[in-house]
């Protein structure tokens, strides 16, 4: 018996999701500097409410976006496995999360407005390399 079941395929992990990790890298980098968020971030979980009024805060979004890179960082890490989708959902997310953040920098921080609204056409690629991997629910990238 093997490792893999019968839904999982492997095979090379394509150059644009192996560009993702230093992209990655740098975004979490260029966010935590430009946002000044801090080594620990504390969420509450007391009820379903409790974030009311802090979904809105530029750090809390910027902690979200530093969360979702390291996601999207750990699953398109060789070896993992995970489904297509899980890869496309995670950078349309942050293309989106990015963005919102970018608009808060464009006046204050041209730099890292760049680098944020830079970093969506490799990742917009990488999610059409990977949607494009027909038939496979499930991929593990090596």
């Amino acid at each position: 018996m093997s490792d893999h079941d019968d839904s999982t395929q492997r095979r090379p992990k394509p150059v644009e999701l192996v560009d993702l990790h230093e992209l990655t890298a740098e975004l979490f980098a260029v966010v935590k500097r430009a946002f000044c968020v801090r080594d620990r971030h504390q969420f509450s979980l007391l009820n379903i409410d409790s974030a009311n009024g802090t979904m809105s805060d530029k750090r809390e979004i910027a902690v979200f976006a530093m969360r979702k890179l390291q996601a999207l960082r750990y699953v398109t890490t060789r070896g993992v496995r995970t489904a297509n989708i899980v890869v496309v959902c995670l950078i349309a997310d942050l293309n989106v999360t990015l963005t919102s953040l970018a608009d808060f920098l464009d006046d204050i921080d041209p730099t890292a407005y760049q680098v944020l609204m830079n970093s969506r056409l490799a990742l917009n690629k990488a999610a059409v390399v990977v949607s494009g991997l027909q038939g496979m629910d499930v991929i593990e990238l090596y």
